[in-house]
């Protein structure tokens, strides 16, 4: 009776120390995860504010150079609506970046 007693104390914790193993491998994927998603969403928001830096500093010179440059006023009413929308997609994008 007693070895049978002792058989289940045994069962019991060997099944208690599996759970708390699985918990603390479980806490420690859940704590890798979040520590990737804030790298990507860094990596992403450094490479969106290059890729902008990339457009104006490189291209804006080219051009200008080649002699496609127009006067600011000379712009028809839909491109300045859509620099306009652009220039508010992007706001928003990187502020519900930074926000997170």
């Amino acid at each position: 009776m007693l070895s049978r007693f002792i058989a289940f104390i045994i069962a019991v914790l060997s099944l208690f120390i599996a759970f708390f193993i699985i918990a603390v491998l479980s806490l420690f994927i859940a704590f890798i995860i979040a520590v990737l998603s804030l790298f990507i969403a860094f990596i992403i928001a450094v490479l969106s504010r290059f890729i902008a830096f990339f457009i104006i500093a490189v291209l804006s010179p080219f051009i200008a150079f080649t002699g496609k440059l127009r006067k600011p006023l000379e712009v028809i009413g839909r491109s300045w609506l859509f620099l306009l929308l652009s220039g508010l997609a992007s706001a928003r994008r990187g502020y519900v970046i930074s926000a997170r």
